[in-house]
Order: C-alpha cells, then structure tokens, then sequence
C-alpha cells in the first residue's frame, strides 16, 4: 500500500487555498503532469465523477468537496492499477493556515510504484500551496 501524506503552513487566506483546490479540481493540468484531457458528470448525491486522460491512462475519481469543512475526497473509480483515495483538509484561520494532502492506494497486484506515486503526488502538493501563495501574494 503506498500511504504518503503532507502537512504544511499555507501563507493565504482560507478563501484564496478553497479557490486553488476548486481550481485543481476543475483543471489538473495545471497542477498534475502528464494530465491531457478533463470531463465530468454531476452524480445524483451532489459528487462529481471526473474523468481524466494522464499519461495515456484513464483515470476515475468520484470528487467530493465541502468548502464549510474545508474538505476534498478524490476516490479512484475503476482504474486500471490501484483503488484507494486522495483526501485534502484545509485546517486554521487566514493567514495561519495548515493543509494537509493524504494519499492511501492499493494495488490491484501487490505491485506498487511508490517512487513515481510520491513524485507525482509531491509535486501535486507544493504545487497547489505554491499557486495559493502566488494567489496571496498578488492580492
């Protein structure tokens, strides 16, 4: 099982981290390398099924999100290797923020590729708490 998580300050105010998550959530390809093509369908519970191209491979997620909790849940839907989930939560108050980014997949097989799953994921990570801080910044 491969099982990475991250927990960092976030130097923005909540509304400016919720605004990059929804981004990120609405455009990976900005946030995900490798990410080519984005659709979605709106499921009857208020979720959203979002269906993405990433280096040539079909990936499924059932996207929930509560901006009041400050919580996102990414839950893989069919893919070809792995199950498992992507959840984010946003913690403090402006300025004093903490945003903590969990994954936890399991392969189908047994054979995980830990290195390019903490990679890509990492990247994922500072990139979204680097565009909020871009965000804050310019403001």
């Amino acid at each position: 099982m491969v099982n990475v998580s991250y927990h960092l300050s976030v130097r923005c105010t909540r509304k400016q981290l919720w605004d990059v998550l929804t981004d990120k959530i609405e455009n990976p390809a900005k946030y995900i390398e490798g990410v080519t093509k984005t659709e979605f369908e709106n499921l009857d519970d208020g979720r959203r099924l979002r269906v993405m191209q990433r280096n040539g491979i079909e990936v499924k997620e059932i996207i929930y999100e509560d901006e009041t909790k400050g919580i996102t849940r990414f839950e893989l839907k069919d893919h070809p290797k792995y199950n498992g989930v992507i959840e984010t939560k946003v913690e403090g108050k402006d300025d004093d923020l903490r945003l903590i980014y969990s994954l936890r997949w399991k392969a189908h097989t047994g054979e995980e590729d830990h290195g390019e799953i903490e990679t890509w994921f990492g990247d994922a990570v500072f990139d979204t708490k680097a565009a909020a801080e871009t965000e804050a910044e310019n403001s």
